[in-house]
C-alpha cells in the first residue's frame, strides 16, 4: 500500500528520540521566554511544565522583555568536545534529507537535525514576538517555539492555511518547530553532490542556507537549523 510523503516521513527513525518531560526551563528556554515574553511569564511557564498535556497559558499582557539569561550561542551544535552538526554533515559519505514545500519552492533539511514531524497545532501567541514567531507549544514538557519559515526565507503571508506540518529540531538547548506547507519527498545524497559554504543564488533570502544541491537541474537550499536558532536567541 502506497504512503503519502508525510506518512512515510513520520515513520522514519530520526536523529533523536522525543524529549522526556522537563521539570525546569533550561538556559536557552529561559533566554527565549525572557526575550520575547518577559520574566513573569517565564516563571508561569516553568510552573506548568509538570503538566505537559496542557496547553501553555501565558499572561494576556506580558511585561516588557528582560535581559535574557546567559546562553552559549557559538556555532557548534554539540558540546565543544564534539563536532558540530555541520561538521558531521560534511564528513558523512551520504546524507538523507527531507524535501519540503514553502509555496512552490522546495527546501531541504538533513534528517540528522530532525527529531520528529507533527501536524500543525495552534500555538499560544506571544504578542511581543516578531512576525516569524508563530507562538509556543508545550511538547512533552519542552517549551517549543513555532517559527514561520516563509517569514525567514521568502515573504510573510497575509493568510495562512492551518493544514500544515511542523518539523521539530533542536540546537544549543532550544527545541523549535519549523512550520512548512507539505512534505515533498526524501532524498539521499552523496557528499560530492552537496555544495557547502557557498553563497546560494536561488532568488530568496539565503541567510539561513548552509548549502545547495542540484536536483534534476533545480537548485535546492539546505536549511541550517543552527543559524535559525542562534538568530532567535541572539541579544
Amino acid at each position: 500500500m502506497s504512503m503519502k510523503p508525510e506518512e512515510y516521513l513520520q515513520a522514519q527513525p530520526f536523529a533523536s528520540s522525543p524529549a522526556e518531560p522537563a521539570t525546569a526551563l533550561n538556559n536557552a528556554e529561559m533566554a527565549f521566554i525572557n526575550k520575547y515574553v518577559g520574566a513573569d511569564a517565564a516563571r508561569a511557564l516553568e510552573a506548568q511544565l509538570h503538566e505537559p498535556a496542557r496547553a501553555l497559558q501565558l499572561p494576556a499582557q506580558a511585561p516588557p522583555p528582560q535581559a535574557p539569561a546567559p546562553v552559549e550561542t557559538d556555532s557548534a551544535e554539540a558540546t565543544p568536545s564534539e563536532p558540530s552538526l555541520l561538521e558531521r554533515l560534511k564528513q558523512a559519505p551520504t546524507i538523507q534529507m527531507v524535501a519540503f514545500y514553502l509555496d512552490a519552492q522546495v527546501y531541504l533539511i538533513p534528517t540528522m537535525a530532525v527529531s520528529e514531524v507533527l501536524r500543525y497545532t495552534p500555538p499560544v501567541l506571544l504578542p511581543m514576538a516578531p512576525d516569524y514567531v508563530a507562538g509556543v507549544i508545550n511538547l512533552r514538557g519542552k517549551v517549543t517555539p513555532l517559527l514561520y519559515l516563509e517569514n525567514l526565507l521568502t515573504a510573510p503571508r497575509k493568510k495562512r492555511d492551518e493544514n500544515r506540518f511542523i518539523i521539530i529540531c533542536s540546537h544549543n538547548g532550544l527545541q523549535v518547530g519549523l512550520i512548512f506547507d507539505k512534505v515533498h519527498t526524501m532524498y539521499t545524497f552523496n557528499q560530492n553532490q552537496i555544495m557547502w559554504d557557498v553563497e546560494a543564488r536561488i532568488g530568496v533570502n539565503t541567510e539561513y542556507i548552509c548549502g545547495i544541491v542540484d536536483v534534476n537541474e533545480s537548485i535546492l537550499g539546505v536549511l541550517s537549523v543552527g543559524m535559525i536558532i542562534d538568530m532567535i536567541l541572539k541579544d
